[in-house]
C-alpha cells in the first residue's frame, strides 16, 4: 500500500507550487468539478515536473544530501503543503466575490472538497503515468533479451504510446456512437407543413435525415403573423433550408442539396440569403436566426448544414477541419448560385456563426481583410469566435487602436468588435454600407484560450482590463492555459453578457450589421429589448 503513495519530496514540492498558482482567479468562477479537475491536473503536472527535476539533478550532480539535509527538506515541503492547505480553504472567498460581481447565483466550492478531490484526481493521474512507465519497462525487458539497447527502449516507449492511442481512439469511438444515436433519436416534432422549409411538402430532403437540431431549426422561428406584429407591416414567412449529416455523404453533396432546396423554395427571389454555420451537433442559436428574420420582415432565406454529431467543444477538439470544410462547401455553392443570376436580380448575401459556427464561417475567408470579406458578403455576424479562428485573432492583433478585448479594426467603417451591449463602438459614426460585426466578451474563455497561453502572457491581461476580468488574474507558464481551458466547461452556464452567453448582443449585432434603424430613429437599447422580446415570443 505504501508503495503507491507519493515519495518524492521534489515532486511534492512541485505539486504544491503549481497547486498554489492555480488558486488564483481565472475568467469565470469555477463549479466544483472544474475546481477539483484544475487542482488535480496541476498537482499531477507539478509532481511530474518535480520528479523530473530531481532525476536530472541526480544525473548531473554527484553530491547527495545527507540525513540532516533530507530532514530539513521534508520539513520545508511539509510547511509548503500546510500553507497550500490554508490557501485552498480560503480561496473560495475570491470565487464568491467574482460570482457576485458577475451576477451569478450559487456559492463557491468548499475548500475541503477541492483539497480532497484534487489530491485524489492528481494521484490517479500519477498512478496512470506509473502504469504506462511499467508497461514501457516491461516491453523494454522483453525485447532487450534479443535486441538490447536503443531498440528495446524505443519499443518500450512505442508500446506505451500505443496503449494511450488505443484508449483514446476507443473512447472517441464510444462517445461518437452515443452522440450519433442522440442525433437520430425521435424528437417528437412533426415535419413542417410549409413548403418553404426543408423536410416539408415537395422537399427533396427527408425530415428524418435532418437530425435532432435540424428538425428543431426547420420547425421553429417566427411566423408571418409574429413578424407583422413586430414590424407593424405585412410580413412573409421566412424560408429555412437545412441539410443534415445523414442527408448526403459529403460536404459538397450536402451543399448541392441545400442549393437545390433554395431554388425549390424560391429563396433567390428573397431580399437576403443568410449562410448560417452551426455548432458541432448542428445547433443554431434561435436568436442568431430569428433576429434577421424579424428585422427583414421575413423577406429572407436561411441556409445551413450539419457536419458533426458531437457537441461543439468536442468537435472543436477532435475535428476542427470538418466544420471548415462544411462551411467552405456551403458558402461556395451558394455564392456560385447567386453569381449565376443577373446582376440586378441577385439577393443580398450574408454569413453568420456563433462559437464553432463562427470559427467555421471565418475559414471561408482565409487571410482576408475586412474589405475583401465584404466584396463577397453584404454582411457578416460572428458571435463568440474561438481564439484560434481564422480572422478574429489576426484582426485583433492588427488593431489600429483599443485594447485586445475591444479592438478597433482598421478605420471601423467595415468591421467592428464591441465587447458589451452598451459599448459606444456600436453607434460611433463612420459605418459603411456593408458591415461585419464581431463580438467577444472580455471574460469568455472560448475566445481567449489558445496554446500560446502556455508560454506567453496574453495582451488581454494588459490594463485596462475588460469588463468582468478579475484584477487579481495573473499569468504563469502553463497555469493560465490550464485555468482558461477548464473554464470552457462552464463558459455557457452563465448569465447573458458573461462568458460564452451572448444573449445580450446577438440580436443587436444583426440590427447593426444590416443597418436597420430603430423604431424612433437610430437603433437604441429600447429597440434591442423589443427585438429580444419578439424573439422570445413575449
Amino acid at each position: 500500500m505504501l508503495a503507491v503513495l507519493p515519495r518524492s519530496l521534489t515532486g511534492l514540492a512541485g505539486a504544491a507550487v503549481l497547486w498554489l498558482a492555480g488558486l488564483a482567479p481565472s475568467l469565470l468562477p469555477r463549479p466544483p468539478i472544474v475546481s477539483v479537475a484544475l487542482a488535480g491536473l496541476l498537482w499531477a503536472v507539478g509532481y511530474g515536473v518535480g520528479c523530473a527535476t530531481a532525476t536530472l539533478a541526480r544525473a548531473l550532480v554527484r553530491w547527495r544530501p545527507d540525513g540532516t539535509v533530507a530532514t530539513l527538506g521534508a520539513v520545508l515541503v511539509g510547511a509548503l503543503w500546510a500553507w497550500t492547505v490554508v490557501q485552498t480553504l480560503v480561496a473560495g472567498q475570491w470565487q464568491q466575490q467574482q460570482a457576485d460581481a458577475l451576477g451569478m447565483a450559487g456559492t463557491a466550492t468548499p475548500g475541503w472538497v477541492v483539497l480532497l478531490g484534487g489530491v485524489v484526481v492528481g494521484w490517479v493521474v500519477v498512478l496512470l503515468g506509473r502504469g504506462l512507465r511499467a508497461i514501457a519497462r516491461a516491453t523494454t525487458r522483453l525485447v532487450g533479451g534479443a535486441h538490447p539497447g536503443a531498440l528495446a527502449s524505443t519499443a518500450g516507449v512505442l508500446t506505451a504510446v500505443a496503449v494511450v492511442g488505443l484508449v483514446v481512439v476507443g473512447g472517441y469511438a464510444l462517445v461518437a456512437a452515443v452522440f450519433a444515436r442522440v442525433n437520430v433519436a425521435p424528437t417528437g416534432l412533426a415535419a413542417p407543413a410549409s413548403p418553404l422549409r426543408s423536410g416539408g411538402p415537395g422537399s427533396a430532403v427527408a425530415f428524418d435525415c435532418l437530425g435532432a437540431e435540424g428538425q428543431q431549426f426547420v420547425t421553429s422561428g417566427p411566423s408571418a403573423a409574429r413578424i407583422s406584429a413586430y414590424s407593424g407591416a405585412p410580413g412573409v414567412e421566412p424560408i429555412r433550408v437545412y441539410a443534415g449529416l445523414d442527408c448526403a455523404a459529403t460536404p459538397q453533396a450536402r451543399a448541392a442539396l441545400a442549393v437545390d432546396e433554395l431554388r425549390r423554395t424560391g429563396a433567390f427571389d428573397r431580399d437576403l440569403i443568410v449562410v448560417a454555420m452551426t455548432t458541432g451537433n448542428g445547433y443554431l442559436d434561435p436568436a442568431l436566426v430569428d433576429a434577421p428574420e424579424l428585422l427583414t420582415g421575413g423577406d429572407i432565406a436561411t441556409v445551413s448544414s450539419q457536419y458533426s454529431v458531437l457537441p461543439s467543444w468536442l468537435s472543436f477538439l477532435v475535428d476542427q477541419r470538418a466544420s471548415q470544410e462544411e462551411a467552405q462547401a456551403l458558402w461556395q455553392a451558394v455564392l456560385a448560385a447567386v453569381a449565376a443570376l443577373p446582376a440586378d436580380a441577385r439577393p443580398r448575401l450574408a454569413v453568420s456563426g456563433e462559437s464553432l459556427g463562427a470559427f467555421a464561417a471565418q475559414a471561408v475567408f482565409p487571410d482576408a481583410t475586412p474589405a475583401t470579406v465584404v466584396e463577397a458578403a453584404d454582411a457578416a455576424v460572428w458571435i463568440g469566435s474561438p481564439g484560434t479562428s481564422a480572422l478574429w485573432p489576426a484582426w485583433r492583433d492588427d488593431r489600429s487602436a483599443g485594447p485586445a478585448w475591444e479592438p478597433v479594426i482598421g478605420d471601423s467603417s467595415v468591421a467592428r468588435d464591441p465587447a458589451t451591449a452598451d459599448s459606444t463602438r456600436w453607434t460611433d459614426p463612420g459605418w459603411g454600407a456593408r458591415r461585419i460585426v464581431m463580438t467577444q466578451h472580455a471574460n469568455d474563455p472560448v475566445s481567449w484560450w489558445t496554446p500560446a497561453l502556455i508560454w506567453q502572457r496574453p495582451d488581454w491581461l494588459d490594463e485596462p482590463r475588460g469588463p468582468g476580468v478579475d484584477e487579481r488574474m495573473t499569468w504563469l507558464p502553463f497555469v493560465l492555459f490550464a485555468q482558461t481551458g477548464l473554464d470552457l466547461a462552464a463558459a455557457g452556464a452563465v448569465p447573458p453578457g458573461v462568458g460564452h452567453d451572448y444573449g445580450d448582443v446577438t440580436a443587436q449585432a444583426w440590427a447593426f450589421a444590416l443597418g436597420v434603424p430603430g423604431q424612433d430613429g437610430p437603433w437604441s437599447p429600447g429597440d434591442t429589448a423589443r427585438l429580444n422580446a419578439a424573439i422570445a415570443g413575449t
